[in-house]
């Protein structure tokens, strides 16, 4: 319902307010003190300055004006009166005005087009109250959006300057505007330029627009589309030249120099090519569009959406997705209900090919999905999906911007989904295992349901990729399937630690994957958390577990330890296990055979195979059985031939000797003690000694050198029996034995208290024999000491403190 107000100037009695002079003579029943007030202030017919001293008053350029105020959309117009009511003065006029506050009232026209109802008077009114216009109103023929068209197309000067006409409504409706002058003798023909330029405008800016016509001085009025004519003077004519306005002038066939837009253009093109009704919602819609898109993306767009027959092409698809994505992005579901279709309908006639197609693909399947359009988003999955396969890198560039999004799709169309499935699954086939976990983090994203003959090849590729590549676990939380997955993994890995496979069980051993919980793992788990221990507190680790490691874990709690060193810890797990699964045995037959070999004396090996040897009913000792019963046999034959020292033949010494080429490292000890002995048969002993060689001389060191710290009755036998080595063979291995024992003794402090304990003990003829040799001693013992520092800081075997 529009309101309606006339004011011009009245008597007292004709005034709707009583006063005499320039008032409001009728309004409707709707008019309020705020209409009264924007009516006064904008929308009174001005007339020009001097007009009434050069020209009739009556021939005065009509007026219009549009303004929107508080709400509510106000339209006038107006013309001169001549002479005041009561004849004393010229300048009279008249305004009728209209006011709605409903914009509905004016669809499907743009307010410019209400310049010409029918229902203008711009005469006084019967009465002071006169009724209001119902919406919609009726416009003359003239004003009518066709007959607006054909104004310009049966005119070849206003078809070729549309474009500029069209360029310059862009302008004015800009958010930086330059005014849009319309110049025309005939006020109709000027309102219906610029009801021409309103239509391409979309309806929200039309109704927000600002016109004004005819005015005297375009330059001091501050609208949108201004009207104006040459009566108003010469200055008129120098607007085309004046940059602060665009200007068209309809009398003299003249328009402002701008440079044409590709929006404009191509809006041209449809206007005058295509059916009326048809290029005028493009248009409309190409300019409601502008504010998301820019004018140049929205004019294309709408074309688009607009004329599907023109077919797709590259072109078109990439107009299309970007037109989807920002319509999705402004969350206009709206517009993508009414032109999402057209839209998509381009984008099914194209594949992308080059990288940057395919990331707006997947940009425009992610905005579509979070703005909840379900089947545009269906669509562009089945679609994506078709032109991605078989390319490694626009696979790669779609996968990725859908991986890294946050939505999920949301699948209602059952044979979409179904052809999306077959597309993902062809897709996830043909990817390349180092771009995998990325499409299957997308995959998930897809929301997709594959079946078992089609996924399960791609999940045990992902399972081992997971495996190869531990880091992974940071992201795979997102995968689709990422449960069977993981389920993959464990059996990988599970495979893989059983197999020995070096790189999996590092990265077991180093944590990698210490936060799996899978019943199957744990095992393995908690192996590697032992291992990880310094060796000397995992045996105490080991007892401590409540339930038994597998036994294929010995890799990882045996991991760094040493047979010599940590033999408790082998025969512990031996007794607790019931023995060595085969690769344990293997290895520990290897690790005993390089000790062996090294030329060492390894005491701790000793104890490793003869405590394995003791408990050998209990232990499975695979290929560490041969080595084994040779050290008991051989550690029993040195204790027999000790046994029976004054029995002749020595048997167990005898067969002794032929086990030393393989033990000596760890029966040195023995050797030795055999060595100091009292033993009868003389002639086994030297073999065994001769056969020991070098390992008889360490051995019977220690054994001296242990009888000698073990208090004083082992003191009073070792000095002796030193004595009597050195004496009786000096350059034989026993011999050497004793003699370095003697100089230890009689070279530091803490060995000639060990003397002097002993010397109470023994007899004067050994006595004797020790004075002289300590003679001998003094001469060397600089050089002998200077020499043991020196093994000292070469890490050498740390003597006592030297005198």
């Amino acid at each position: 319902m529009f309101e309606v107000a006339i004011y011009t100037d009245v008597s007292q009695e004709e005034s709707v307010y009583g006063r005499d002079g320039f008032g409001f003579q009728a309004i409707s029943g709707g008019i309020d003190e705020q209409d009264t007030g924007v009516i006064r202030s904008y929308l009174l017919h001005t007339i020009a300055p001097a007009w009434d001293t050069q020209h009739d008053d009556l021939s005065h350029p009509e007026s219009f004006t549009y303004t929107t105020q508080g709400g509510r959309y106000y339209l006038s117009r107006g013309r001169s009166l001549g002479w005041t009511h009561d004849h004393k003065r010229r300048g009279n006029s008249l305004t009728q005005s209209i006011v709605t506050a409903d914009a509905l009232d004016f669809s499907p026209l743009r307010p410019a087009q209400l310049f010409g109802a029918v229902r203008w008077s711009l005469e006084k009114a019967p009465s002071k109250e006169i009724d209001a216009w119902a919406a919609p109103l009726e416009i003359a023929p003239d004003f009518d959006s066709g007959a607006l068209s054909d104004m310009v197309r049966h005119d070849s000067w206003a078809r070729g300057v549309l474009p500029v006409f069209l360029t310059m409504v862009e302008r004015a409706i800009s958010d930086r505007p330059t005014g849009l002058v319309v110049i025309g003798q005939d006020t109709r023909q000027v309102m219906r330029w610029i009801a021409l330029g309103s239509l391409f405008v979309d309806t929200e800016r039309a109704l927000t627009m600002d016109l004004r016509g005819q005015v005297a001085s375009p330059l001091d009025v501050s609208a949108n589309m201004i009207g104006t004519t040459h009566q108003f003077g010469p200055r008129i004519g120098q607007l085309i030249n004046d940059p602060a306005v665009n200007v068209i002038d309809l009398d003299q066939k003249a328009i402002s120099r701008i440079e044409v837009s590709a929006s404009a253009q191509l809006q041209a093109g449809w206007f005058l090519t295509e059916e009326s009704s048809a290029a005028l919602a493009a248009i409309e819609l190409a300019r409601r569009w502008e504010r998301p898109m820019g004018s140049d993306l929205a004019t294309e767009a709408a074309a688009v959406a607009s004329f599907p027959s023109r077919g797709s092409t590259p072109a078109s698809w990439n107009v299309a997705l970007q037109a989807l994505k920002i319509l999705s992005d402004q969350h206009l579901s709206e517009e993508l209900f009414f032109y999402g279709d057209s839209l998509l309908d381009a984008v099914a006639g194209y594949v992308p090919t080059n990288v940057a197609e395919a990331q707006l693909a997947a940009q425009t399947l992610v905005a579509t999905a979070a703005a909840g359009e379900t089947e545009a988003s269906a669509f562009l999955v089945v679609a994506g999906l078709e032109a991605v396969t078989g390319s490694a890198e626009l696979s790669q560039a779609w996968t990725k911007l859908i991986a890294d999004s946050a939505i999920e799709i949301v699948w209602g169309d059952g044979e979409a989904r179904a052809q999306a499935a077959r597309g993902l699954a062809a897709m996830l086939t043909q990817t390349e295992d180092s771009e995998l976990p990325q499409a299957m983090s997308a995959a998930r994203v897809l929301n997709l349901d594959l079946a078992p003959t089609q996924v399960s090849g791609i999940i045990q590729r992902a399972g081992q990729l997971w495996a190869d590549r531990p880091e992974l676990g940071e992201t795979a939380a997102r995968w689709a399937w990422s449960g069977e997955i993981r389920e993959a993994l464990a059996e990988t890995l599970v495979n893989r630690w059983r197999q020995a496979d070096q790189t999996a069980l590092q990265q077991l051993a180093n944590g990698s994957w210490d936060w799996l919980t899978e019943p199957g793992l744990s095992g393995w788990l908690v192996a590697a958390r032992v291992g990880r221990r310094p060796p000397n507190e995992r045996l105490a680790e080991l007892k401590r577990l409540t339930r038994p490691l597998p036994p294929e874990t010995w890799r990882l709690a045996w991991r760094g330890i040493s047979p010599q060193r940590d033999h408790a810890l082998l025969v512990w797990w031996g007794l607790a296990y019931g023995g060595f699964e085969p690769a344990a045995s293997g290895w520990l037959e290897e690790q005993v055979n390089q000790i062996l070999q090294g030329g060492q004396p390894a005491p701790g090996l000793r104890d490793l195979l003869l405590a394995l040897d003791r408990n050998a009913p209990k232990i499975r000792l695979g290929k560490l059985a041969a080595v084994v019963g040779t050290a008991g046999r051989a550690n029993q034959l040195a204790e027999d031939a000790i046994n029976q020292g004054e029995t002749v033949p020595n048997r167990p010494l005898e067969l002794l000797a032929d086990e030393l080429a393989q033990l000596a490292p760890i029966l040195y000890r023995q050797v030795g003690r055999l060595a100091l002995e009292q033993i009868e048969d003389q002639a086994a002993l030297s073999y065994l000694i001769g056969t020991a060689g070098a390992w008889a001389q360490i051995g019977a060191l220690e054994e001296l050198r242990q009888a000698a710290d073990s208090g004083a009755t082992p003191t009073a036998w070792a000095v002796p029996q030193a004595l009597h080595w050195y004496l009786e063979d000096p350059d034989g291995p026993i011999g050497k034995a004793a003699r370095e024992f003697l100089l230890e003794l009689t070279d530091t402090n803490a060995g000639r208290k060990i003397l002097a304990n002993a010397k109470p003990l023994m007899s004067k003829e050994w006595l004797t024999e020790l004075a002289a040799f300590e003679e001998t001693a003094r001469s060397g013992r600089g050089i002998r000491n200077l020499g043991r520092g020196a093994k000292k800081l070469f890490g050498g075997r740390k003597d006592q403190d030297d005198g």
